[in-house]
């Protein structure tokens, strides 16, 4: 991948910083972060704020870009610090659906006429319904779901849906699960940037591919009784 202007969103994210090392070496890289720092809306460092909880930063930010060929969207949070069960819900429906949903409304609207690449990251949490995650899970199936109608309605927009399990980051540092199945955020934006590179619609590790195809097809009334 060559002399691309790529845009990414949640750009301070573990897997995004390894994956832009790789982009940035022959690429022009735009980075959004809801993180602040002295460099933000500077127009020469290419980096920009931008939050779900005020979608107008998002409208600022789509306004200065003039052309773009990939935009790539990491934003995403598995446990909300709200104390009200449905605010907690709320909130990671903002951030895992809603925000990443109008970023590419945005793009599609300014460049609809183009031909542009958009990818965003989804989880296996997605793939089924699980009671340890519910509004996260529900989140990423939504936005899963979300990004193939895209791929369907716009023949001249490629959609790389993302396709993630744990991997070693601040976000799912607490998670307990046996080592071989928690991945290395280094390897994750290898995976990425090979993929992104041949324009797959679908980025997911061998080892995940199978686990979800075994879960999928495990019989409800078996898997409802099932405590993973």
């Amino acid at each position: 991948m060559k002399n691309k202007k790529i845009l990414i969103f949640g750009s301070g994210s573990d897997i995004a910083i390894e994956l832009i090392k790789l982009l940035e070496k022959n690429n022009t890289i735009i980075k959004i972060s809801s993180k602040k720092n002295s460099n933000f809306n500077n127009d020469n460092n290419r980096e920009f704020y931008s939050t779900f909880q005020n979608y107008e930063t998002v409208d600022n930010i789509i306004k200065k870009i003039d052309e773009i060929d990939l935009v790539i969207i990491f934003n995403g949070m598995l446990k909300s610090s709200k104390e009200k069960k449905f605010e907690k819900e709320r909130e990671l429906n903002n951030i895992n659906f809603l925000y990443p949903t109008y970023i590419i409304s945005k793009i599609i609207d300014k460049f609809e006429n183009k031909k542009i690449h958009i990818a965003a990251i989804s989880s296996v949490a997605g793939e089924r319904g699980r009671f340890k995650n519910t509004a996260y899970g529900s989140n990423k199936a939504a936005l899963t779901n979300y990004l193939s109608s895209i791929r369907q309605k716009y023949s001249n927009i490629d959609v790389t849906t993302i396709i993630l399990g744990t991997v070693k980051t601040k976000m799912t540092k607490e998670i307990k699960q046996p080592k071989f199945l928690i991945d290395d955020p280094n390897d994750v934006a290898r995976m990425i940037f090979k993929g992104l590179s041949k324009k797959k619609e679908i980025i997911i590790s061998n080892k995940w591919r199978l686990i979800t195809f075994f879960i999928k097809i495990i019989p409800e009334k078996i898997f409802k009784r099932l405590k993973f």
